[in-house]
């Protein structure tokens, strides 16, 4: 294919320009849109936490696979491997996307991602990431195709609006900044990390646009108002009370709103 073999370059930036943060993208696994997919040159596999796992269909969850090759962290513990499947790994930017099976090791440990894509799966997609620029670009059948990274958590309060001491603004979706989650200072420091790890795990699950609102049943979503539909409307007379009663409602009101009758 002759399109594969189409030349993929970077512009030049500047000092101001190149970042330093991680390279995070999101993606379609068998058919599901997962967020938070760390992109790792390191990593000899792709990764996926069972977080992520268990959001999957069942059916898909089924074809896992018994897998004994163990897998080695960053300082050389062994992390418990639960097994391993081939899914359909898919990227997109806008008309342009490419679709490679991968096989995904899935792991039992904490983190703030969901899936790590190592070089297996770049060297399918044929993707060269920069962490420089802040993007991977990969070819497809329409052209070369550029995946930006999703902006990491911010702890800082933007956009010149001043929080109280203690509270942090995070921006948990790049694509929606001006969508923030607060924490307030009430808490401690390990239940900031808990809170924030919970968040980071679920982040996928907001919605973020009303696109994103599925499978809520329309008599939630919509107002109605309950009536009679086979009764016909009457006009109801005005009623006036004699000076005695009127008198009795009016001192009975101003006791039941805290005021005493002068």
């Amino acid at each position: 294919m002759a399109w594969m073999k189409e030349e993929i370059y970077f512009p030049g930036i500047t000092e101001e320009e190149d970042r330093e943060m991680p390279l995070n993208i999101s993606a379609s696994v068998a058919g599901h849109r997962v967020s938070w997919v760390h992109v790792d040159g390191g990593s000899g596999v792709e990764v996926m936490y069972e977080h992520c796992f268990l959001r999957l269909q069942r059916e898909i969850r089924e074809r896992l696979e018994e897998d004994t090759c163990p897998l080695m962290g960053f300082s050389g513990e062994v992390v418990e491997l639960l097994g391993s499947l081939n899914l359909p790994f898919t990227l997109r930017d806008g008309g342009k996307t490419w679709t490679v099976c991968l096989r995904f090791s899935v792991v039992r440990a904490p983190s703030k991602y969901n899936i790590i894509l190592g070089r297996p799966g770049m060297k399918a997609l044929r993707a060269v990431p920069s962490t420089v620029h802040g993007y991977m670009k990969f070819p497809t059948p329409k052209g070369i195709a550029t995946i930006r990274s999703s902006t990491e958590i911010v702890a800082s309060i933007g956009r010149g609006v001043k929080g109280k001491k203690g509270v942090e603004e995070w921006v948990l979706n790049g694509e929606h900044p001006d969508q923030t989650v607060r924490i307030g200072s009430q808490l401690s420091d390990k239940g900031r990390a808990c809170l924030k790890e919970v968040l980071l795990r679920n982040a996928d699950v907001f919605a973020w646009t009303h696109k994103d609102m599925k499978g809520v049943p329309q008599n939630l979503a919509q107002h109605t108002l309950d009536e009679f539909h086979w009764m016909e409307p009457l006009n109801q007379k005005r009623r006036s009370m004699g000076l005695q009663k009127s008198q009795g409602s009016y001192e009975q009101s101003n006791t039941l709103d805290g005021y005493e009758t002068p």
